[in-house]
């Protein structure tokens, strides 16, 4: 009888054994899942983040060559400026729009786009005053839009930033 309840005993052990080494794999495959979809998130939002930093280039791009030949006196028609600024504001807002389920911040309301926005209004009176001194005074203040370029590296840089150390989709940091 003592050898059957050694058999019994040991069987039971066993089974508890390969019971729990069973468990832990199977933890360890689910972390190792969660870890895979969070660097799949995190590389869409670095992806989103980098469609809002493009788009924001372009169109700075954009108002700073206008402004530029506007200082030069050689001025864009109107028409054509609303047509093409407006292009590419609303690629920057709908860029800003993909990114905003990311985080705290909805960079639609940011300082960096209220700037975007008032600098178009700016670009948009030099062009219908048609004013050289206006243009040159934009140029000045926003130092060869430097200031602009440099402000949208900066607010983008950050965003990455918070989706690479976890404090963006998650939460956590």
């Amino acid at each position: 009888m003592d050898a059957a309840w050694i058999g019994v005993g040991g069987t039971a052990m066993g089974a508890l054994i390969a019971g729990g080494i069973a468990v832990a794999l199977q933890r360890r495959s689910e972390r190792a899942e969660a870890a895979r979809t969070a660097d799949v998130k995190r590389i869409e939002a670095v992806t989103l983040i980098g469609g809002v930093r493009a788009a924001a280039q372009e169109w700075l791009t954009y108002l700073m060559h206008v402004t530029t030949d506007a200082s030069a006196g050689r001025f864009a028609e109107l028409t054509e400026f609303d047509e093409k600024s407006a292009e590419l504001r609303q690629q920057v807002h709908q860029a800003m729009a993909s990114v905003s389920h990311l985080g705290p911040e909805d960079l639609f309301y940011s300082r960096f786009a209220a700037t975007m926005r008032s600098i178009e209004a700016e670009v948009r009176s030099i062009i219908s005053s048609r004013s050289s001194h206006q243009a040159h005074d934009v140029i000045v203040r926003t130092d060869s839009f430097g200031a602009l370029f440099s402000m949208r590296q900066t607010v983008t840089t950050q965003m990455i930033n918070d989706v690479l150390n976890g404090r963006w989709i998650t939460g956590t940091g």
